[in-house]
């Protein structure tokens, strides 16, 4: 989802029928993406007191269908209106839990113990039609026009999502207006019991909440930069998003050292990685093959920590120290995830040396982390 944007900028700035749409301005309706995405989170445990997961994955998946209509139809008639576009990129952005409550659908849908191996494989999915994605964009669809790309790549997997993993798509659509209204009123009430319980978390557990919050945020940032930096790494902006994505298959299949070797030692020595590499990229010459494989190496580094991050959430905190971290890690890996579009218009010296920077900060703060929680979870039956 974040890839496709990338490459639509392209046509989009130089089609003559959106005279409001430029190269200049179009990372500001990206940025709108990731701006979208961090307004939504904050809403989306209220969204689950409304409506059951499967309700709200299929919610979620008929929404962007409507978006992707708007996508295609809207900027030509409106001349390619910067603030209509914009607007429409910031609902897609909202709809983009769809990443995290595809994670939670499928792990609660598996054998146990099975969940994570599930993960690896989806992820590694992605990473595989993403990369057939920019390899059909840089020839197959080269010469299409941009609307017949984003309604082969944008509306195309949706509606295949839904004929193969919601047969009953229909039955669950008539039961989303029924759920409405529901549960509100405990939901507040919840939400203001949350409210009053932060205040009685434990300062070692704040350390620990800003510590995690840092690698989250340098994930955020530099995992999603790396893609809309590409076309600054190398001139091929198609071969660099082949390349980046290559490298994050194998990056999801060493998270699983992370059992053998420890989550904050793999996590520590992987932010250390990607800095490095990354501050490499920023005084190397783009295009060259040094600077591609440092890319390379430093996406791979950041898809172990985005694992591992995600991992010290519910292997750190418990009680209503979880949900506080879950908050605040989620919302500084969207702020990070805003830096990401700006971060394609400036040059690699300057966007790489950020996200080394926040890397290797990262880094620092992981090698303070515990491997787990001191204290038992006071919901544990154990």
């Amino acid at each position: 989802w974040h890839v496709l944007p990338v490459f639509l900028d392209l046509k989009l700035a130089m089609d003559p029928a959106l005279p409001g749409l430029t190269a200049d301005n179009l990372p500001i309706s990206s940025t709108a993406i990731f701006v979208g995405w961090l307004a939504s989170a904050t809403i989306l445990d209220r969204a689950l007191e409304v409506f059951d997961q499967k309700q709200l994955v299929v919610l979620h998946f008929l929404a962007m269908l409507v978006v992707a209509l708007a996508m295609i139809t809207l900027p030509h008639l409106t001349a390619g209106n910067l603030l209509v576009f914009t607007g429409i990129r910031f609902v897609y952005g909202m709809l983009m839990n769809i990443t995290a409550l595809q994670c939670i659908y499928i792990q609660e849908r598996v054998p146990p113990g099975r969940g994570n191996q599930v993960l690896v494989a989806t992820s590694i999915g992605y990473s595989l039609v993403t990369m057939f994605m920019a390899y059909s964009c840089s020839g197959i669809t080269l010469m299409m026009d941009w609307r017949m790309e984003a309604l082969i790549w944008q509306a195309g997997p949706l509606i295949l999502a839904l004929a193969i993993g919601f047969p009953d798509v229909w039955r669950i659509a008539q039961s989303l207006p029924l759920a409405m209204g529901k549960k509100l009123n405990s939901s507040s009430q919840n939400a203001m019991e949350l409210k009053a319980k932060a205040y009685s978390i434990g300062s070692a557990d704040w350390r620990n909440i800003i510590a995690l919050a840092v690698g989250f945020l340098a994930c955020g940032s530099g995992f999603y930069g790396l893609t809309y930096s590409a076309g600054q790494l190398a001139p091929d902006v198609y071969m660099s998003c082949m390349l980046l994505h290559g490298g994050d298959i194998f990056g999801y299949l060493l998270a699983l050292s992370a059992d053998k070797y420890g989550r904050n030692n793999v996590q520590a020595c992987c932010f250390m990685v990607a800095g490095l590499c990354l501050l490499l990229c920023s005084t190397g010459e783009p295009g060259t093959a040094l600077v591609l494989c440092a890319a390379t190496v430093g996406r791979l580094s950041l898809d172990v920590c985005f694992t591992t991050v995600y991992g010290g959430l519910t292997q750190i905190f418990n009680g209503p120290s979880s949900k506080v971290a879950l908050t605040t890690c989620e919302t500084t890996a969207r702020l990070g995830g805003i830096i990401a579009p700006l971060s394609g218009t400036w040059p690699a010296s300057v966007s790489c040396m950020l996200f080394s920077s926040l890397c290797l900060a990262a880094a620092g703060c992981s090698m303070t982390l515990p491997e787990r929680s001191a204290e038992p979870d006071e919901n544990s039956p154990n």
